[in-house]
């Protein structure tokens, strides 16, 4: 609810969200980044996801960084790998 949310800020003013990646799908985004507070608890990677409605986020659900939840939000890392030939 709204009012947790200010509660929690309340606790935690310095807490802070940082986005490294945002992928939008129509009415859903899904986001991995990290989070910042000087309470240590709070510090470290995390996965976001929101619904939108109109202009509005409707539902902001907070998840743990791991394969699952990256696979369940489609946050999946693809890598570019350079392959090296040699020739004799």
């Amino acid at each position: 609810s709204m009012s947790a949310w200010k509660n929690f800020f309340r606790l935690y003013p310095d807490y802070r969200n940082h986005f490294n990646k945002v992928v939008l799908n129509n009415d859903f985004v899904s986001i991995a980044g990290f989070s910042s507070c000087t309470d240590e608890n709070l510090n470290g990677p995390v996965l976001w996801s929101a619904k939108i409605e109109g202009n509005l986020i409707s539902e902001w659900q907070v998840y743990e960084d791991n394969e699952d939840n990256r696979k369940k939000l489609g946050l999946i890392y693809i890598f570019n790998i350079k392959l090296f030939c040699w020739y004799y």
